[in-house]
């Protein structure tokens, strides 16, 4: 039987087997190569911290309220960033056909059938590696604070925070003519933002607002992915700050006093990120499928290589 990741209990972590579902109609059966592990969302399971545990969320009021738990242990196959291969296709599927590599969501387990409409649109090109498709949810993330907060060609832009998602920002933002000022305390991190084309590099601990002010009388737009930094200081009047927020749905203000707008762009459904991973170390395997406390990398799990650190 295929094998899915189990929460037993916080900071405890195990493989259980699961009955291979049956292929239904208009369905695929997926075989995972790579699963994604959320640093900020997941982990809060895994250590026991997600308010889902405790807490039940009001849609009405976007608040989460004392009440009976939503979610209790064992926790099976939590996860929306895998990747892997068509095994198996109902009659009825046209596309995605056995043999094509997707992406999607049905959490840390070694088999999963998923409908196929789903799958459609996430096939990925021939010759671009699997793992990569494991970032392509993230990325998502990252793009959608780069579009609301509209970056114009030649504009500077300051991304504070240079973990996955930020160094995916930054990229992102160079892609669409930004001049990026990129922040981050891990030195591997500011290197990996300069490799993607980042003009200039700080970390926190520098006079980040200071220097922007002297060179460039602040920048045009802030992006903040981190925890929080000095993003209106560093905008100049009339600029926009956004921000990847998990505990707070998507909002917008004004501030005339600091000269800015102000954009949240949800990451997750109300859960508290923890601080992330960003990938830039050698890959190799985790000893005893350990998968926590290693600041500064993004973590994948293969069914056959185990956790691992990717690059």
């Amino acid at each position: 039987m295929p094998y899915v990741v189990r929460f037993t209990a916080p900071g405890k972590v195990e493989l259980a087997e699961e009955a291979a579902p049956p292929l239904g109609v208009c369905q695929v059966r997926v075989r995972t190569s790579f699963s994604g592990i959320s640093a900020g969302t997941e982990l809060t399971a895994y250590r026991g911290t997600n308010p889902y545990l405790t807490h039940r969320w009001d849609s009405d009021d976007r608040l989460f309220v004392p009440d009976v738990a939503t979610v209790s242990y064992p926790i099976d196959g939590w996860g929306y960033s895998e990747v892997g291969q068509v095994v198996e296709a109902a009659p009825d599927v046209i596309e995605p056909k056995v043999g094509d590599v997707v992406w999607g969501i049905w959490g840390h387990r070694q088999e999963a059938v998923v409908e196929a409409g789903l799958l459609r649109d996430h096939v990925l090109p021939p010759g671009v590696p699997e793992m990569n498709g494991v970032f392509a949810r993230v990325c998502a993330i990252a793009l959608n604070a780069i579009l609301a907060s509209e970056v114009r060609l030649g504009e500077g832009l300051v991304v504070f925070g240079q973990g996955v998602i930020g160094l995916l920002a930054t990229r992102l933002a160079v892609l669409s003519g930004a001049d990026v000022f990129a922040v981050d305390s891990v030195p591997a991190r500011r290197e990996a933002a300069l490799a993607l084309g980042a003009r200039e590099v700080a970390s926190p601990s520098d006079d980040v607002v200071r220097r922007l002010r002297q060179v460039t009388g602040g920048r045009g737009a802030t992006w903040q992915s981190s925890s929080p930094g000095p993003t209106a200081r560093c905008t100049r009047p009339s600029g926009r700050s956004a921000s990847a927020a998990g505990s707070s749905p998507p909002r917008s203000t004004r501030a005339t006093a600091s000269g800015c707008d102000s954009v949240r762009s949800s990451t997750t459904t109300g859960s508290r990120s923890s601080r992330r991973r960003s990938a830039g170390c050698r890959r190799q395997r985790l000893p005893g499928g350990r998968w926590n406390g290693c600041r500064g990398h993004s973590w994948v799990w293969s069914p056959t290589d185990g956790w691992i650190l990717a690059r």
